[in-house]
């Protein structure tokens, strides 16, 4: 693996981790509603 290659594998890790961490707090302010949540892991996938 060239360094640039582990560099965007990290990148992409963190944007991950930012994410899950987004869609946690989400799930609180929604009372944790399963419907809510999926709606926004849609979003962040487009």
């Amino acid at each position: 693996m060239t360094g640039q290659a582990g560099s965007l594998a990290s990148e992409r890790n963190g944007r991950r981790n930012a994410i899950s961490v987004q869609v946690l707090a989400l799930r609180r302010l929604t009372g944790s509603n399963p419907r809510w949540a999926d709606q926004i892991r849609i979003g962040i996938r487009l």
